[in-house]
C-alpha cells in the first residue's frame, strides 16, 4: 500500500514517555524549554518593504531558515531570467546524466564546472548546457527535483525561474535529495563556497566569521536595466543556518542591483540572528509548546485536553493537561494555528448554534480569554491552515453542512477579516486535514480522505484557492484519526499523524514534495480520546 497501514516496522527508537499512552501520563512528564528569540516572517517583512520602498514589486524573495523550516516570502513566483545563477542547476544536470550512464564528470567536465561556478565562465556554461542536451535535460533534471515552475528559453541565461524554485533546488543541495547523491551535491557546493570574491555578493554579503556558497547572475536583458539575482546558503556568524534566492529586475545599472540585494542580505542575516518563526508559519502552524514544531492535542471524552509536543528526533512528550473544553458546548474543535500573531497555536471552539470562538493561547503554559469569531457558520469541521493566501496572517477553513468549503481569513490580531467559498462537494470526505505545504511548492495544501480511504492531496496556490485532487496514497480507511500538526519528525516537511482502530499512533514523515517516507509508531492507547484535535 501506498501511505497505507500496513507497513508496521519503526524506522527509529521512539521514547517511553510517546509508547505509554494508555494511561495517558506514565512516568514524568516531558519538560519544554521556554521558547528562544525569534524574528517573526511579518517582522521581516517590514524590515524588507521599508528597505524597497515602491519598488517592492521590483524583487522577488524566497528564504527557508534551515534550523526549523520556516519560509519566508516575498514575490516568491515572479517569473524572471536566471542569468548565471542557472549554472548551479547545469552543474547538477550535467552530474545526473552522467550518474545515469554509471560514470562521473571527466577531468575536462570538471574544469569546466569549476570555472563556471567560480568565476562564471559563461563558455564553460555552454559547453556543458550542450553536452547535457540543452534545455529539455536541464528542465527534465530540474522537474526531478521538485522545481515546478522553472522554464526552458531560447538560451541557458534566458531560462525563467522564481526564487521559490531556486530554494527548493538549495534545500535539495543542503538537506538531500535521491537525485543527486552526497558526494555530487558536496561538490557542488563545495564550488559554490569557492566563487571569486569579485562575485561574492548579495547572498554572501554577510559578516565576518559567516560561510557562505553563493551563485550570483547578471545581465542587461531589458535594454538598459539589468536583472541582478543571487543565490546561496549562509551558515553563520552566530546560529544562522538559511538558503536564500534574491531575484531583481529595473535596476539602472548593475552596480545599483548588487547594492540593493546586498542591503537585503544583510537585513536578512540580521534578523535571522534568532529563529525565523512567524504566527502564520505553514510548515508548523500547531505549536503548543513554544519550541516551534507541530505539536498534537488529544481530546477526552470528560473535556480535557492532553497536549504532546513534537520532539528534536521525531517522538513524542507528554505536555501533560494543558486545558478543558466541554462537548456538550462546543461539540467542534480544533488547532487553529497562531490566530493572534503571539507565535503560539490557538484553539477554535463551535458551539452548536454556530457560533465561532477563539481561545488563544497566551503563553506556553496558558491560555488567554476566550473572544468571539462570528456567527452563522453552520460547520461539520474547522482546520487551522496558517497562512493560506501569503499575506503573512493565519486563515481558517471550514466545511458547512451543505459540503461546502469556506476560507475565513485572518485579521492577524485574532480576528477573522473576511471569507469566501472555495469548494464544492466536500460532504463525502471522511477526513480533511492542512498539513502546511505538502507539495512543495511554497503553499499550503489539503488533504482529504475519501469513503474508499484514498488520500487526496488538493494543492493551494498564490492566491488562496485549491488546484484538482490528486491520490498520494491509499488504504487510509483504517485510520480512526487522520490529523497534521505540521512538521512532526524534524526534518522540515509537514508529516501527518494518524491513528488505528486499536490505538496505536503512527507519524507519516513528508518528503517535501507530495509524499510520504516510511511510517513510524510513535504510541499506543490513544483510544482513550474522544477525538485528535485537527
Amino acid at each position: 500500500m501506498r501511505g497505507g497501514t500496513t507497513e508496521r516496522a519503526p524506522r527509529w527508537a521512539v521514547g517511553a514517555a510517546a509508547m505509554m499512552l494508555v494511561a495517558i501520563l506514565l512516568g514524568t512528564p516531558v519538560v519544554t524549554a521556554q521558547p528562544a528569540a525569534a524574528t517573526t516572517g511579518a517582522t521581516l517583512d517590514a524590515a524588507i518593504l521599508k528597505a524597497l520602498g515602491s519598488r517592492a514589486g521590483e524583487v522577488g524573495i524566497a528564504l527557508v531558515d534551515l534550523r526549523n523550516g520556516t519560509t519566508y516570502l516575498h514575490n516568491p513566483d515572479s517569473q524572471i531570467y536566471t542569468a548565471s545563477i542557472v549554472k548551479v542547476l547545469i552543474l547538477a544536470a550535467a552530474i545526473r546524466v552522467q550518474r545515469e550512464r554509471g560514470t562521473w564528470l571527466t577531468s575536462t567536465q570538471q574544469s569546466l564546472a569549476r570555472s563556471m561556478i567560480t568565476v562564471s565562465d559563461n563558455d564553460a556554461a555552454s559547453t556543458l548546457y550542450s553536452f547535457i542536451g540543452g534545455s529539455p535535460t536541464l528542465i527534465r533534471v530540474a522537474r526531478l527535483l521538485g522545481m515546478t515552475t522553472t522554464k526552458a528559453g531560447t538560451t541557458w541565461g534566458r531560462t525563467t525561474t522564481t526564487p521559490y524554485d531556486q530554494t527548493v533546488l538549495l534545500r535539495d543541495l543542503v538537506v538531500g535529495t535521491s537525485v543527486l547523491q552526497s558526494s555530487d551535491r558536496s561538490y557542488i557546493l563545495g564550488l559554490m563556497g569557492q566563487v571569486a570574491s569579485s562575485q561574492d555578493w548579495g547572498v554572501g554579503e554577510v559578516p565576518s566569521g559567516a560561510t557562505t556558497q553563493v551563485k550570483n547572475g547578471w545581465a542587461p536583458f531589458d535594454g538598459p536595466l539589468w536583472r541582478v539575482n543571487s543565490i546561496g546558503r549562509v551558515v553563520g556568524p552566530g546560529s544562522q543556518h538559511y538558503v536564500l534566492a534574491m531575484m531583481s529586475i529595473n535596476n539602472t545599472t548593475y552596480d545599483a542591483g548588487v547594492t540593493r540585494l546586498n542591503s537585503l542580505s544583510s537585513i536578512i542575516n540580521s534578523a535571522l540572528a534568532s529563529v525565523l518563526t512567524a504566527g502564520s508559519d505553514t510548515s508548523a502552524p500547531r505549536d503548543l509548546s513554544g519550541d516551534r514544531r507541530g505539536d498534537l492535542v488529544g481530546w477526552l471524552p470528560s473535556g480535557d485536553l492532553l497536549g504532546y509536543a513534537s520532539t528534536s528526533t521525531g517522538t513524542l512528550g507528554s505536555l501533560g493537561t494543558i486545558g478543558r473544553v466541554s462537548h456538550a458546548t462546543y461539540p467542534i474543535a480544533a488547532t487553529a494555528g497562531d490566530v493572534d500573531g503571539n507565535g503560539l497555536t490557538d484553539l477554535v471552539l463551535l458551539s452548536p448554534a454556530g457560533n465561532a470562538f477563539l481561545l488563544p493561547r497566551a503563553s506556553p503554559s496558558t491560555w488567554g480569554t476566550r473572544r468571539s469569531l462570528g456567527s452563522g457558520w453552520a460547520a461539520n469541521l474547522v482546520l487551522g491552515t496558517g497562512d493560506f493566501t501569503g499575506d503573512h496572517r493565519a486563515d481558517l477553513i471550514t466545511r458547512r453542512t451543505d459540503g461546502t468549503l469556506w476560507l475565513y481569513l485572518g485579521d492577524g490580531s485574532g480576528g477573522v477579516a473576511s471569507s469566501r467559498r472555495i469548494g464544492t462537494g466536500w460532504s463525502g470526505m471522511t477526513a480533511i486535514l492542512c498539513p502546511g505545504d505538502f507539495s512543495g511548492d511554497g503553499y499550503p495544501d489539503l488533504l482529504a480522505r475519501t469513503a474508499t480511504g484514498d488520500l487526496l492531496l488538493y494543492a493551494g496556490t498564490p492566491y488562496g484557492s485549491l488546484a484538482a485532487g490528486v491520490r498520494v496514497g491509499t488504504g487510509w480507511s483504517g485510520m480512526r484519526w487522520v490529523v497534521s500538526p505540521g512538521d512532526v519528525s524534524g526534518d522540515g516537511y509537514s508529516d501527518v499523524f494518524a491513528v488505528t482502530a486499536a490505538g496505536v499512533a503512527w507519524v507519516y514523515p513528508g518528503t517535501g514534495h507530495s509524499g510520504f517516507r516510511a511510517p513510524v509508531q510513535v504510541g499506543t492507547g490513544w483510544t482513550v480520546f474522544a477525538e485528535v484535535l485537527r
